[in-house]
């Protein structure tokens, strides 16, 4: 493996950790919920009401960070981009989950 890529996955290591470290303070503290509303509003403002837009958003910021990280061989913006795409995984995954609620005519 190159020292690119191993310097990379530290870095996203570094991010994903100070990410888990931030989410878990959000929730002893309690505002996890208002951050989820703000998630939710940010996203309708930049997607409207399609289901696939934030992952294909995030994807498109993903693929930059990772190509401008190889082109300029900086770790910091690789790893980023590997980030971006657990990021994009969990905004895919929850375009899959039907609402139970939801009543189709079908």
């Amino acid at each position: 493996m190159s020292i690119l890529l191993k310097e990379a996955l530290t870095v996203a290591g570094i991010i994903s950790l100070g990410m888990l470290v931030c989410i878990g303070t959000l929730i002893i503290t309690g505002r996890f919920n208002t951050l989820l509303l703000r998630d939710r509003k940010f996203w309708n403002l930049i997607c409207g009401d399609r289901k696939d837009g934030p992952a294909i958003v995030l994807a498109v910021v993903s693929a930059v960070l990772i190509i401008n990280g190889f082109i300029a061989e900086s770790p910091w913006l690789l790893g980023a981009g590997l980030v971006f795409i657990g990021f994009c995984y969990f905004k895919y995954r929850e375009t899959l989950k039907k609402d139970p609620f939801e009543h189709n005519e079908d």
